[in-house]
């Protein structure tokens, strides 16, 4: 999909705040921390996108940058709850009349919470992710102190570590893509806006919360502690808490799945099913060395590499009856119902790349077997989120499976050499892991 179109509302104190809206359904406008937010600059992120269109397919997603960041106006009188307050009214006018599901993606809970207690009528639902009551506890932390350091003594390598830290090990170009994102805004928001953000105290008000409310939580975070989220969950009258495995700090990094079948659940009432008694074996496909690949060959180039592997990917999933899932931006997620399927496939799949002798066209693969959730065409859970991992620890033309996945084959001819045990984020255990030989 094109990036959607910048759209500007216009406040009662005369600023311009940009927005865009994508997909149909109930309004799902999302509130953003003041030093992530813009809203271009964002949409260019691979896993920023796929979020966003996996919530589109059921929701209308509005985003847009407060005052003082991204596109928005800078503005003159300063920074304050009330200005921000008005930012986000602005844009409710501008979409249209319709109560709203009002979603934070971290930590914003001061701005949703201040705007319901004003015009309860205009929210329908509240989303807080990993959020904190009062903005000094996120400043006071460990983390944040830690951040700040960072970034001030070097703020490429700082932002860096910054991301290694909120995220975890494990991610990859994906992590590099967010904090070159990190580096770009930095540099597009007022200091002012940016202190201002933190510069609130709503839980002495939670009580006076009103409209259902779903609070969610990693289990294991490296930011926002647990216990901050179950004092705001514990303060907001009938207020679900769902605490997710894992340790990402950020929605779109290991939750994006989960987080979409949650709103599905609270907001429209829609269960999800576990696919039980079935198995799947699930694979990804990632073309290795995206990001620099793209710096280095430009755009359009690297849009014909992305065409040539999907191409190929999908041709030996037709030929070994797999069902692709989606497309994740630099590669392709897809199951099988035989394990053995999903092995050749991949194996085709290299053998194809090879085949093809593009220097700069090399794909990393993994698989992984188990019962994921399943909810319509998609897939979700544990059994995925290690497969993702699992692709992580491939080099390009590698294909590396899990020690469930050999054993689904064992007896069937295929050769495979152990490595050493992969540490894989939100996973407890050390995980087996073997990469496929070339023979059978």
């Amino acid at each position: 999909m094109d990036a959607p179109p910048i759209q500007y509302a216009r406040t009662e104190d005369d600023l311009n705040i940009a927005y865009w809206a994508i997909g149909d359904g109930p309004t799902l406008i999302f509130h953003h921390p003041m030093s992530f937010s813009h809203i271009e600059q964002e949409w260019r992120t691979t896993y920023h996108r796929e979020f966003y269109l996996a919530l589109a397919a059921h929701f209308r997603v509005v985003r847009f940058d407060q005052r003082g960041c991204g596109l928005s106006d800078r503005s003159p009188a300063g920074y304050s709850a009330n200005g921000f307050l008005l930012d986000l009214d602005a844009v409710l006018r501008a979409i249209g009349p319709q109560p709203a599901i009002l979603a934070s993606l971290f930590g914003g809970t001061g701005v949703p919470v201040l705007f319901l207690l004003a015009d309860p009528a205009r929210v329908s639902h509240l989303v807080l992710w990993s959020p904190f009551a009062r903005g000094a506890d996120f400043l006071e932390l460990p983390f944040t102190k830690l951040s700040r350091e960072l970034r001030a003594v070097d703020p490429v390598h700082g932002t860096e570590a910054f991301v290694t830290l909120m995220v975890g090990l494990g991610e990859g170009e994906r992590a590099q893509e967010f904090a070159l994102l990190l580096q770009r805004t930095a540099t597009s928001t007022d200091d002012g806006a940016r202190a201002a953000a933190y510069d609130f105290d709503v839980l002495e008000r939670l009580s006076e919360v009103e409209v259902p409310t779903l609070v969610l939580q990693p289990s294991d975070p490296r930011m926002v502690p647990a216990n901050l989220a179950r004092q705001v969950a514990g303060a907001v009258p009938g207020a679900e808490l769902v605490i997710l495995d894992g340790q990402s700090s950020l929605p779109w990094f290991g939750h994006a799945g989960t987080y979409v079948a949650h709103l599905r659940r609270f907001v429209l009432g829609e269960q999800a099913k576990s696919a039980t008694g079935m198995t799947h074996t699930v694979m990804f496909t990632d073309l290795a060395a995206s990001t620099a690949t793209t710096q280095r060959l430009g755009d359009a180039a690297a849009q014909d590499l992305v065409r040539a592997h999907n191409a190929i990917v999908r041709t030996a999933l037709e030929a070994h009856s797999g069902h692709e899932v989606k497309h994740t931006g630099d590669g392709i997620f897809a199951w099988f119902s035989a394990a053995s399927n999903g092995l050749d496939c991949a194996r085709v799949i290299q053998q194809s790349v090879t085949d093809l002798a593009n220097p700069d066209l090399g794909v990393k693969i993994g698989l992984n077997a188990g019962e994921p959730i399943a909810e319509e065409d998609d897939l979700y859970g544990t059994a995925v989120q290690i497969a993702a991992r699992v692709t992580d620890q491939a080099a390009a033309g590698e294909i590396v499976c899990t020690n469930v996945v050999r054993e689904l084959v064992a007896g069937k001819g295929y050769l495979f050499s152990e490595r050493e045990p992969a540490a894989l984020k939100g996973v407890e255990e050390p995980v087996r892991l073997f990469t496929l030989g070339d023979d059978t």
